[in-house]
């Protein structure tokens, strides 16, 4: 079974909370509720598409779900 898509917003609450909080992947999971292995994957993602903290200015959800997951929204 497929995993559920995380919502742009939790994306970006694990790239602040992992590189601008420099908090714990474990902290990071218990504070959004998540799987650590869903943190670690996400934070793969992003290093891969290049995505630094901040996020840059032009970047909207669409385009940060692009970068992160490679599929346009709502796909």
């Amino acid at each position: 079974m497929p995993r559920e898509r995380l919502s742009m917003r939790k994306i970006h609450e694990i790239l602040r909370l992992s590189w601008g909080a420099q908090l714990s992947l474990r902290a990071v999971s218990k504070t959004l509720g998540i799987g650590k292995s869903t943190v670690s994957d996400c934070l793969k993602r992003a290093q891969a598409a290049r995505l630094s903290w901040p996020l840059p200015a032009g970047l909207d959800e669409g385009r940060l779900q692009q970068r992160v997951s490679g599929s346009a929204p709502g796909s």
